[in-house]
């Protein structure tokens, strides 16, 4: 997953996309990341920022790229650690 935080008054981003790659099985998302709100956001607002970006790359998997359990298991880890990162900061 790489998600996108680019100064649009530099460079435009990215569109969104999901890309699936047969030779080494592999699945490619990339999400933007509205830069103005990454900006003014704070260390842990980022924090949720990415995970939320995490979380909705996930669901832009195809199941039978990543069975609904397997995601399910991958959400549960992304809300673990940013809760443990909040009660750290």
């Amino acid at each position: 997953m790489l998600p996108g935080i680019i100064d649009p008054s530099i460079a435009v981003p990215p569109p969104d996309y999901v890309g699936y790659k047969r030779s080494d099985n592999s699945v490619t998302v990339g999400l933007n990341l509205d830069f103005s709100l990454w900006q003014r956001s704070t260390e842990l607002e980022r924090v949720g920022l990415l995970a939320d970006n995490i979380h909705h790359s996930l669901d832009r998997i195809e199941s039978h790229f990543l069975v609904d359990s397997d995601r399910e298991s991958l959400h549960q880890i992304v809300e673990e650690v940013q809760a443990q990162f909040g009660s750290r900061h």
